[in-house]
């Protein structure tokens, strides 16, 4: 048309008919990353390792970052290991722009209004995986966030407890939960050879690092048969090496084949944080080597750690104290029957990679 100029970045994006006609799919997987290599970013370089061996698949990702604040060492590494194209832009930037006017489909985590919105205004299709609840009652933020998410082709929410806070009441099949599984750890090790408790997290404010070793301190547990293993890296983890407590042993951030190690000789997962969580994978990683899992009774946790796990009150170091010490006098009988309730529906959880696929050649080849 006379008069209108057209954007050199948004000139060349394939159309949905001429992927259905068989061309190779444009797309994008764009993620936030605040906190350097965590679960969304577990969960995106998982799902894009898978995505890229794909032929039918011309794939791209994106991060979103703050300053620096993505640009942790760990990310990279897991970068690395995936092998994955990544493109690092700023929010709202026009490097942005011209990722999304690159892809026939975007797959965005969460629903950003800086993604959605200029999607929108270019006709790209995009689904969503919503990995955190909504906060801020009221707020513009709330409200631009829950009027982008309407318009996904798809919404799945890794929680039913997320799905309450953002409001979605909905019953149609493009709104699901499901959990955003990264690769499990395989091989359990025998009951009568696991010894304590694992803490497998960033430690950082809010993840209850603090109230748990308190919690293992008044248990006065013997620390041989009870030791408390703590697993991750973060600004609180000085704080805990510092008060040099018998039975805690201060990780850090371990490789993965270190941390299924460490997992599966534990007798209990323990992940209490102080403030809801939104899902929680590491009682997942637990229960699928059978490990049974102390978890907050609030929050998404109770929803994936199984029913055998104990559920415990949170931001109370004596309630954690006190579960400490009955799964400590619980029998061996009790305890495998925790281990067998713990296995127990795990798969029904869990939704494989090809899920996505289908799901996305089902919305550019205009089937629902």
């Amino acid at each position: 048309m006379a008069g209108i100029h057209v954007d050199p970045y948004f000139a060349n994006a394939v159309s949905p008919a001429a992927v259905a006609q068989g061309k190779r799919m444009k797309l994008l997987l764009i993620s936030p990353s605040f906190v350097g290599y965590g679960g969304i970013e577990a969960f995106v370089l998982h799902l894009a390792s898978f995505l890229k061996q794909q032929s039918r698949i011309e794939l791209r990702v994106c991060l979103k970052v703050a300053g620096e604040c993505g640009q942790a060492a760990s990310l990279h590494d897991a970068i690395a290991k995936h092998g994955v194209p990544v493109t690092w832009v700023e929010r709202g930037s026009r490097e942005l722009l011209r990722e999304i006017a690159w892809a026939d489909l975007l797959h965005v985590q969460n629903a950003p209004p800086d993604v959605l919105f200029p999607a929108l205004l270019m006709g790209k299709p995009f689904v969503l995986t919503i990995h955190n609840q909504l906060r801020g009652p009221g707020s513009l933020h709330r409200t631009l966030w829950r009027l982008g998410a309407r318009f996904a082709k798809r919404r799945w929410f890794n929680s039913s407890f997320v799905r309450s806070t953002w409001g979605d009441k909905t019953s149609e099949p493009r709104t699901r939960c499901i959990p955003t599984i990264c690769n499990l750890p395989l091989g359990e090790v025998a009951p009568e050879l696991r010894r304590g408790f694992a803490f497998i997290s960033r430690m950082v404010e809010g993840k209850g690092v603090e109230t748990l070793v308190e919690a293992y301190r008044l248990a006065d547990l013997d620390p041989q048969q009870w030791p408390l293993h703590l697993i991750g890296d973060g600004p609180v983890k000085s704080k805990v090496e510092s008060l040099s407590l018998p039975g805690v042993h201060v990780h850090g951030f371990v490789p993965e084949s270190e941390k299924g190690k460490r997992l599966q000789n534990a007798r209990w997962l323990v992940a209490v944080p102080d403030t809801p969580e939104d899902m929680g994978l590491t009682p997942l990683e637990a229960r699928a080597v059978g490990v049974p899992c102390i978890v907050s009774e609030e929050g998404g946790l109770p929803e994936v750690a199984g029913e055998g796990s104990f559920l415990c009150r949170p931001r109370s170091p004596a309630a954690l104290a006190n579960a400490f010490r009955n799964v400590a006098a619980m029998s061996e009988a009790a305890y495998a029957n925790r281990v067998e309730s713990t296995k127990a529906g795990l798969s029904r959880l869990i939704v494989p990679l090809q899920f996505y696929l289908a799901e996305y050649e089902a919305i550019l080849s205009k089937k629902s």
